[in-house]
């Protein structure tokens, strides 16, 4: 399967920790985008949000998007992918951990780009899917939808 680095976003949009839920939300608007890593000044990758965390930090937290840091939303258990890994690796982690983003970091865990399932199943489904295992993509998918399920139960 392909190289992650060859399908990957380079240079992906982040914030910080200390940012405020207003800040995060108005660049995911801008663009076009649902997740964001947060990294500490150096760029290591420390968590991240996503639309959803916001809209639960409301829910959670009585203060406005204002008053609100990404610290209090995010998630800190972010899992991550080797900028030298491949595609497949990739499938796997998100099938393993039910989700569908992931940043990528260099040795030193420092934000290299982001890799969506949405993503790596449009680069794979353009080019050759034989090849790259539709199964591998179609039980990703599944997995990652099956989140759902067991948050309501």
């Amino acid at each position: 399967m392909k190289p992650i680095k060859e399908i990957m976003t380079l240079n992906p949009q982040s914030c910080l920790k200390n940012e405020t839920l207003l800040s995060v939300s108005n660049q995911m608007s801008k663009f076009n985008i649902g997740a964001l890593p947060v990294v500490d000044e150096s760029k290591k990758v420390i968590g991240i949000i996503t639309d959803r965390d916001i809209v639960l930090a409301l829910c959670k937290i009585k203060k406005t998007l204002k008053q609100i840091t990404v610290n209090e939303a995010m998630t800190s258990e972010v899992y991550t992918i080797d900028v030298e890994d491949d595609a497949a690796n990739a499938l796997n982690l998100m099938r393993e951990k039910k989700i569908g983003r992931l940043p990528i970091v260099n040795r030193q865990n420092c934000l290299e780009g982001m890799i969506s399932f949405n993503s790596i199943s449009r680069k794979i489904y353009k080019e050759d899917i034989e090849k790259a295992g539709k199964e591998n993509v179609l039980n990703t998918l599944q997995e990652i939808n099956d989140r759902n399920e067991t948050i309501t139960k």
